[in-house]
């Protein structure tokens, strides 16, 4: 498997650092969406050229990647319902909260989903501090941001690092590359790489 170039790590560290500057819960569950979906385009785009077309859905797009085993089951399920979620918000003039009961099934679905592959009540504030100190003086963190909220920032990250590291991956391999199991190359030499608490770029 090869390591996405730094370049590619920096952009996520860019994107987080506005990322977590979002002024209002329902700019960062936007923002958030889309730049997921939008890295979802571009793994369709390489896969199956076409299909990746604006009146194809986000939920049809993930589908396709899975069915052509590009996406394991458990990261697609996140993918789509962050996909629900980001609806919810960006379709009512309402004020909204991740803990809406209309969505917050979908909220605890996530959590129940990446809980056991990396604890996210633990990881989410080493995360956010550790991206802190990376953060420029100019672009401080918002500060309407809890806990609640951080866990969500953290699911966004790990999500787009995994699809960062699966399109540089392409083509198809034999089966998808599982969450947080990455096994690098490099000097011909395999080094297995999870993402730990607060992973940044290599």
């Amino acid at each position: 498997m090869k390591s996405p170039p730094t370049s590619e790590f920096q952009e996520i560290l860019d994107f987080t650092a506005s990322f977590l500057g979002e002024a209002t819960p329902r700019a960062l569950i936007v923002i958030g969406a889309a730049r997921l979906e939008e890295e979802v385009k571009a793994i369709v785009a390489a896969v199956a050229p076409g299909f990746e077309a604006e009146h194809r859905s986000h939920a049809f797009r993930v589908d396709l990647l899975v069915s052509y085993g590009v996406l394991p089951d458990n990261a697609a399920g996140c993918l789509k319902k962050i996909g629900k979620i980001r609806n919810y918000f960006a379709h009512t003039s309402r004020d909204v909260s991740i803990t809406d009961k209309k969505i917050k099934g979908d909220i605890d679905a996530i959590y129940a989903c990446l809980d056991p592959l990396i604890p996210l009540s633990i990881t989410s504030e080493d995360f956010f501090n550790k991206m802190v100190a990376k953060i420029p003086k100019g672009m401080p963190p918002a500060t309407w941001v809890d806990n609640n909220w951080r866990r969500y920032q953290t699911t966004i990250i790990i999500l787009l690092h995994h699809l960062v590291i699966v399109r540089y991956n392409l083509p198809v391999r034999a089966s998808p590359i599982p969450l947080f199991q990455y096994t690098f190359q490099k000097s011909n030499r395999a080094s297995e790489r999870t993402i730990p608490s607060g992973h940044g770029p290599p």
